[in-house]
């Protein structure tokens, strides 16, 4: 057979790490917990923070291991579009904030640049959004008032 690379054998290292640490994070009950804690870095985001534990499990664990999770909580529709929209955009910007270093910190790369570009862009995506939903949410209620119409709400 092939031999496996450090590079792969430290990634399965990680994931496997990541799993274990998930499922005593959920047996404990430990989520919540961070989730309230990271309230104000989540409101700092534009993401709702009812959709924290989503959040957190795609930040921590990745899309790959997060996504189950996601899944099965945005089926159950405890969330509305909007607040799943901006988890989309600040997820699809900023995941894996353990995993990935967990593989490129061993390679000499710095934590900095591991993490924190990765949380500014997340903000700024979706406070950019958040802004063209209110420019789109106002021109769509100047334009039912023209019309005589009741406005558009949110």
């Amino acid at each position: 057979g092939q031999e496996r690379t450090t590079t792969e054998q430290a990634r399965d290292q990680a994931q496997f790490e990541a799993m274990i640490l998930l499922e005593a994070m959920k047996r404990f009950n430990l989520i919540q917990h961070l989730v309230k804690l990271m309230g104000p870095l989540l409101t700092v985001m534009g993401v709702d923070r009812r959709v924290g534990l989503l959040w957190l499990t795609a930040a921590i664990f990745g899309l790959s291991y997060g996504a189950a999770v996601i899944v099965e909580e945005a089926r159950e529709g405890q969330f509305s579009p909007e607040q799943l929209s901006r988890l989309q955009l600040s997820i699809g910007v900023n995941h894996a904030m353990i995993e990935d270093p967990a593989l490129f910190l061993p390679l000499g790369l710095s934590a900095f640049w591991l993490w924190v570009p990765r949380l500014v862009a997340a903000i700024m995506v979706v406070q950019l959004y958040n802004l063209w939903r209110y420019f789109l949410c106002r021109r769509l209620k100047t334009t039912a008032a023209a019309m005589g119409s009741q406005p558009i709400s949110k």
